[in-house]
């Protein structure tokens, strides 16, 4: 595939709904067909099929929430880790998980089985001491660790491979590691795409048919796809200066959230909406299995 020009064959279009200080973590929820994503200022979004939503606090800052195979979804809190939610009496059900003390959670992702592999950061932003987890019904395990702040993560199953990023300013680079789906361990790490020359940083991301990863680029207004050889394939660019985590939702689009927090709506008015884009795409269709 050649690469395009910016923004030559896409256009993204801005979701009717609430506007999010820093939206993150959208995951395809295959049970109904919404998207559910997070403000990580203390909310969870769920955007259904028929354009509606619903909104419920957390109270805390909270990363991610996961579709859950025992009902409700797997979120990532700020203070009491990572929980089981349930939003028929709005409880959160602390686990017992490997993350690290002075630690919280950042991305997540789930493999083909419903494993799910999250990223922690320490509150001091000056470390380096990131952690990669890896929670099944086996337990919880940290399977690499030195990071600033890991994301990008997703799982190419028919290729054994895991993508992750670091977005701290330090590090921006986007590595892959061999990855087996039958026990979740790590091999080798490869490095595919350092970010320092670009204008903006690698954030979140989603896994295409083909094995590529569609990386949002967090101060670069741009989506930026790079294949496992490294080359940039696309790098498109968007209304918005703070794109964050890309999902595909199933109906053939791609949407993005978005955060809006310290940014000028009147020059950015999709600023934490979610972006949706005609790029096509087979969504996480696994739930996570604990």
């Amino acid at each position: 595939m050649e690469a395009s020009n910016p923004g030559s064959a896409f256009s993204a279009v801005p979701l009717d709904g609430p506007r999010s200080l820093f939206g993150e973590s959208p995951f395809f929820d295959p049970r109904d067909g919404s998207i559910i994503h997070v403000d990580t200022l203390g909310q969870i979004i769920q955007h259904r099929p028929d354009g509606s939503w619903i909104i419920w606090e957390t109270q805390e800052d909270i990363s991610f929430a996961i579709p859950s195979v025992l009902g409700g979804f797997l979120v990532g809190l700020a203070e009491r880790g990572i929980c089981r939610f349930k939003p028929d009496d709005n409880s959160f059900e602390p686990l017992d998980t490997a993350l690290p003390a002075g630690h919280q959670s950042n991305d997540a992702t789930l493999d083909a089985i419903g494993r799910v592999i999250f990223g922690t950061r320490s509150q001091d932003k000056r470390a380096f001491d990131g952690t990669l987890i890896v929670h099944d019904a086996q337990g919880s395990r940290i399977v690499a660790d030195g990071f600033g702040l890991i994301n990008g993560l997703a799982v190419d199953a028919a290729a054994g491979r895991l993508w992750v990023a670091d977005t701290h300013p330090d590090i921006q680079k986007v590595w892959t590691y061999e990855y087996d789906l039958a026990t979740g361990a790590l091999g080798a790490r490869h490095l595919i795409f350092d970010f320092h020359e670009r204008r903006g940083r690698p954030d979140g991301a989603a896994l295409d048919a083909d094995g590529n990863l569609w990386l949002a680029e967090i101060g670069g207004s741009a989506l930026v796809c790079l294949s496992p050889e490294g080359p940039v394939l696309q790098d498109i660019t968007l209304p918005v200066s703070m794109p964050t985590k890309p999902c595909f939702d199933g109906r053939g689009r791609l949407v993005v959230t978005t955060a809006s927090r310290g940014i000028d709506l009147a020059q950015e008015q999709a600023a934490g909406h979610l972006l949706s884009l005609d790029i096509a795409g087979t969504p996480i269709t696994a739930i996570a299995a604990v």
